[in-house]
Formats: structure tokens, C-alpha cells, sequence
């Protein structure tokens, strides 16, 4: 699928009814990981309009923060979605390392307009191999949308994620184009 590959699995030692979802996405090696970094990190919420708002509510270390995000509603005429989660993020022997999950409401407390839910576990990894720059994600989210088969879910997440590394190729190419 153009440089990416998604893998689903259902469930985790952590959450039996929750899909877990990895993924795989292939950047030209002559990327800049700085921009790619700053692209999925720091500049989203100028180009993902799934992204409704996103801040740092604390800064517990240089490595770690908890962050609010809001974003879209996977369903019509349902509530915004709302994760409050610590993020880790760390680079090793040129590998750049983001780990997060939920906080406790009492950290970040829920807002009216949107509906609070849950990142069991979540996590990136970037790093060069021979493909190129490789983005691996995994997570297992819970966005409190019950009755919806897994089946349903699976046949978003594909078309969902190919978007997504069509639009961070698309910006890293323009970001690249020398400036006149």
C-alpha cells in the first residue's frame, strides 16, 4: 500500500476488547528526520484537520509531558474525542522513541464538549533503515464508540492510515522545495 503497512490484532494483556493497531510507514531516505518529526509532532494541528486541539498541560521533565488532544468524531452526530495522556519521547543511538498513555482526569479534567477517552498504550519509533525512514506506531485506544464490530473498525483504520502517509509525504516534499 505505498509505503505502509497496518497490522490490527485484537486485543492485549492490558485490554482483551480493544483492537491493537501497528503500523508501518516507508519516508524517502533523503528525509529530514527533524522536519518528519516536527510534521507528526509540534506543526499537526496546522494540517490534520481530524485535530481539533491539542496543548501541553504540564511539563514533567525535558523527556516527558502531559498533553491534551482533541479530535473529530469517528461517527456523525457523536461528541468530539478527548485523550489526556504522558508522553516519553527520547532519541537513542539515532532512534527516536515516543511512548504515552492516559493520565488520571484529575490531571487533565474532561471537558463538556467532548467525550474523554482512553489511550491504553501508544507508542512511536523512527528510525533509518535500508528502506529509508521508518515510522512505526502501535497503540491500543479506546474511543468509547460501543457496538461498533471490530470488523467495521478494521475497514477505517487502512484508509484512514494511507491518508495520513500520503498527507506527511505530501508537506515533507513541499517543506524540501527550495524556497523563491
Amino acid at each position: 500500500m505505498d509505503g505502509i503497512t497496518v497490522w490490527l490484532k485484537g486485543g492485549s494483556q492490558f485490554s482483551s476488547q480493544l483492537m491493537v493497531i501497528k503500523g508501518r510507514y516507508v519516508f524517502p531516505a533523503d528525509t529530514d528526520p527533524l522536519e518528519l518529526l516536527l510534521l507528526l509532532f509540534e506543526r499537526r494541528t496546522d494540517w490534520d484537520k481530524n485535530i481539533m486541539d491539542h496543548s501541553e498541560v504540564m511539563k514533567i521533565s525535558n523527556e516527558a509531558t502531559v498533553v491534551h488532544y482533541a479530535v473529530k468524531a469517528p461517527i456523525m452526530f457523536m461528541k468530539a474525542r478527548d485523550f489526556a495522556e504522558k508522553r516519553v519521547r527520547f532519541i537513542h543511538a539515532g532512534t527516536y522513541y515516543s511512548y504515552s498513555s492516559s493520565v488520571p482526569d484529575t490531571e487533565c479534567p474532561p471537558v463538556d464538549k467532548y467525550q474523554r477517552c482512553e489511550n491504553v498504550f501508544g507508542g512511536t519509533v523512527l528510525r533509518k533503515e535500508d528502506a529509508g525512514w521508518v515510522y512505526y506506531t502501535f497503540n491500543q485506544l479506546d474511543y468509547k464508540v460501543p457496538g461498533i464490530p471490530t470488523a467495521m473498525v478494521a475497514s477505517f483504520v487502512a484508509p484512514a492510515c494511507k491518508t495520513f502517509h500520503q498527507q506527511v509525504k505530501k508537506l515533507l516534499l513541499e517543506s524540501a522545495r527550495p524556497k523563491t
